[in-house]
């Protein structure tokens, strides 16, 4: 610190920086109009580590399980549910698979929002299957939870391609229609 002078303020600006810089990076992914603004609220919780989550209410107060609810093996924090979690770790092998078949790989019409909103779709079911756990004492199975992303997404795509602000059609539906034959 030697002797200058330090404010608040500027430790505040130091920290905040810090912390929006991780959130920017996800904003594409977050802000994109093919999500549903409900996984958007969610993966913004994440990047901001502002879950309700065991670790962060620990915190503030006491708790008796702060065990992972889905594998009761480590400390039920974000890292550990979103990245290491064995389910999260293979619904995401399951997501790729299915993401990375080539009918979907040959896809032209936005396939990096229509990926981007899978995976912030996952990350939302994630999270819904992490509460269903804690509180209800089950644990959904992965072929249900992909069947039930794949729903979402395909009504989603089809409520945003099919109908333009001008009312028209988009012009894509052929695409579309391909596309959404591999769900």
């Amino acid at each position: 610190w030697d002797d200058k002078c330090y404010s608040i303020a500027e430790c505040y600006k130091l920290l905040i920086n810090a912390t929006t810089q991780t959130a920017d990076a996800w904003a594409p992914r977050m802000w994109n109009n093919f999500n549903i603004p409900k996984t958007n609220f969610t993966m913004w919780l994440i990047s901001k580590n502002r879950l309700p989550i065991c670790d962060r209410i620990s915190r503030y107060s006491q708790i008796s399980d702060t065990q992972c609810a889905i594998c009761d093996q480590q400390l039920d924090s974000i890292q550990h549910l979103f990245n290491e979690c064995y389910y999260t770790k293979k619904l995401r092998e399951e997501v790729d698979t299915w993401l990375y078949d080539p009918d979907i790989k040959a896809l032209r019409m936005k396939k990096k929002k229509i990926i981007s909103t899978v995976l912030v779709n996952m990350n939302y079911d994630i999270w819904r299957v992490r509460n269903k756990a804690y509180h209800d004492k089950c644990v959904d199975g992965i072929p249900q939870i992909l069947k039930c992303m794949k729903a979402k997404t395909k009504r989603r795509i089809m409520s945003l391609i099919f109908v333009t602000p001008d009312g028209g059609d988009d012009g894509r539906w052929l695409e579309a229609i391909e596309f959404l034959r591999t769900f």
